[in-house]
């Protein structure tokens, strides 16, 4: 029975002192935490530097797994660059495709923007004169038809003298 109680004491004194070493050490920890994060002595106390414990453990174990799973997917990776900037090129090659089409349908565009303008312009300027041409003629019409009236005003008063008092005053003497 003292065996077991000395046994415990002493668990727990070693265990006691291992927390007081490690409360002793968080300031240290906390300063060089990406260290020490990945040391099994210390994956235990990332809740005692503000880092979840199950997150460490992850990222530990994941950065383990990377390490060695690089150290056999490096010829299977060099592969998938390979790939990749064939992809890339093929890429590069579609979008200066792209670009060239663009380019040509721009110019098309323009150039046949370029004509409808002149053609727009060219009817703009028909028009302008087409309105010119009929003001014109709705004038001349306007001074043909004064014209007409002063005529015809002449040739009725020419009348009337015919037909009033002065042509019977004439006939008379």
């Amino acid at each position: 029975m003292d065996t077991i109680i000395f046994a415990t004491a002493t668990i727990v004194a070693v265990g006691a002192s291992l927390y007081l070493f490690a409360l002793s050490r968080v300031d240290f920890l906390k300063r060089n935490w990406v260290e020490y994060r990945c040391n099994p002595i210390y994956m235990p106390m990332a809740g005692l530097v503000g880092q979840d414990v199950f997150t460490n453990f992850t990222k530990c174990t994941m950065k383990g797994f990377e390490d060695y799973a690089g150290f056999v997917m490096d010829p299977i990776m060099a592969e998938f660059d390979t790939v990749g900037s064939t992809v890339t090129e093929i890429g590069d090659a579609m979008n200066d495709m792209r670009t060239m089409m663009s380019g040509m349908r721009g110019g098309f565009m323009g150039l046949v923007g370029g004509v409808f303008g002149k053609i727009q312009n060219l009817m703009s300027s028909i028009q302008y004169t087409i309105i010119r041409m009929r003001t014109l003629l709705s004038r001349i019409m306007g001074i043909m038809m004064s014209f007409m009236y002063v005529f015809y005003t002449g040739m009725e008063t020419g009348q009337s003298v015919m037909n009033g008092p002065i042509m019977g005053v004439v006939k008379a003497l």
